[in-house]
């Protein structure tokens, strides 16, 4: 039969044991929810730089009608 002192020493013994658990479930979360996050970020910032491209796209498009449109009025004014 085992005495106070004993049991004592085993309930501290036990108790560390599962703080070590503990901290070593919270890392493998910690580690697990970064991942999930980076994996969320990613898709948002694929998706925001297509947006942009395409954004960029009719802005270009926008210019070149815009710079052809100067051209023709210059053109007129030059007739006129």
């Amino acid at each position: 039969m085992a005495g106070p002192k004993t049991d004592l020493e085993l309930a501290r013994q036990e108790i560390t044991l599962l703080r070590a658990a503990r901290d070593k479930l919270t890392e493998a979360l910690r580690r697990q929810l970064g991942q999930q996050f980076d994996q969320v970020a990613v898709g948002d910032r694929v998706t925001r730089v297509n947006e942009l491209t395409a954004q960029d796209q009719r802005l270009s498009a926008d210019l070149v009608a815009a710079q052809q449109a100067t051209a023709e009025l210059e053109a007129q004014l030059t007739e006129a």
